[in-house]
């Protein structure tokens, strides 16, 4: 049967795809799978942020004719500066999101956590994938908490859009995080449930089910 903590999580595809390349390194002779696997990953998120960086080099045009009488020019500048600044934001937020994916990818990050989770010693596999994914989802949320802290607190609050009190940031966060182990938890450890039973078939399973 296949483990279940070998799978980090099938809700990211970055994850999935590390999955694959591990899975396919560990046949003789497919070494060369890790990095076939990293561009096919890197290349559409290149992609992504390429596009990004030419729709942002548009935002701050001049207000259209058409549009002078409608809008006024204060707010129209305003409304740019905002784009243009969430537009930043995202870029740089993306661009750190797949240093760290690929950093903890390459570096051992998925094996070295799936000895750890393993050295635990739960009884049962599903129990040591979720805590896997658990890990996972955790550590996400940590490096995450500072750029939602900076979106809400700084960027938005400069712009005097920002409605979220401190108090009412950090209950959210708990609400998400209650949620996601409430309805998350069942979810992963069904899919869990079929790949430790189905193997190579678990896939069709797992389709069905979500």
């Amino acid at each position: 049967p296949i483990s279940p903590h070998h799978t980090p999580t099938p809700a990211s595809p970055r994850m999935i795809a590390s999955t694959m390349a591990s899975a396919l390194a560990d046949q003789q002779g497919a070494t060369q799978w890790p990095l076939v696997v990293a561009t096919a990953v890197a290349v559409p998120e290149l992609i992504s942020l390429l596009a990004a960086l030419l729709q942002r080099s548009r935002i701050g045009s001049p207000l259209p004719e058409e549009l002078r009488g409608i809008y006024e020019q204060e707010e129209y500048e305003t409304s740019m500066r905002y784009t243009r600044a969430k537009s930043t934001y995202s870029l740089c937020k993306s661009a750190f999101d797949l240093i760290v994916f690929f950093s903890f990818w390459f570096l051992g990050g998925f094996p070295w956590l799936d000895s750890a989770c393993v050295g635990f010693s739960f009884s049962s596999e599903i129990l040591t994938g979720l805590t896997f994914m658990a890990l996972l989802g955790l550590g996400s949320q940590v490096l995450d908490l500072p750029w939602e802290v900076y979106f809400t607190f700084v960027l938005e609050e400069g712009f005097g859009f920002n409605k979220t009190t401190p108090a009412t940031f950090v209950k959210d966060r708990l609400k998400g995080l209650a949620l996601a182990v409430a309805l998350g938890g069942p979810v992963m450890a069904v899919v869990l449930l079929f790949l430790n039973t189905f193997g190579t078939g678990a896939w069709l399973w797992v389709f069905v089910f979500i």
